[in-house]
């Protein structure tokens, strides 16, 4: 939680106020959305929390000290993509993509 965006999320946010880039994340660290809202977290973020039964949010202290809901005991999940899960923002992001004159791939191994 403490963690600070890097010389290259400032540089792809720069890019992005300067109206020439628009940034698609896979990670769910939120750095990139700390310094451009406008990221495609296309696998969520582990920040935002929420209790699946409702879809009410939670605040992601109480979530480190108990995957419970205090009032209720719903459980309480981050709302990021798990294994065979649907990614987040799909279409967005293939919208995105397909208007892209350039595209750079930056930080991946291709692993997954």
């Amino acid at each position: 939680p403490d963690a600070k965006p890097n010389a290259i999320h400032r540089k792809m946010a720069e890019f992005v106020k300067a109206g020439k880039a628009r940034v698609i994340t896979q990670n769910v660290d939120g750095l990139h959305t700390k310094l451009d809202p406008s990221t495609i977290e296309f696998h969520g973020s582990l920040y935002r929390i929420y209790a699946p039964v409702d879809q009410k949010s939670a605040n992601v202290d109480d979530y480190l000290k108990s995957m419970y809901r205090a009032s209720d005991h719903a459980v309480l999940r981050p709302d990021i993509t798990f294994y065979e899960e649907m990614p987040q923002h799909v279409q967005e992001a293939v919208e995105t993509v397909s208007k892209a004159d350039f595209l750079v791939i930056v930080g991946t191994s291709f692993q997954v």
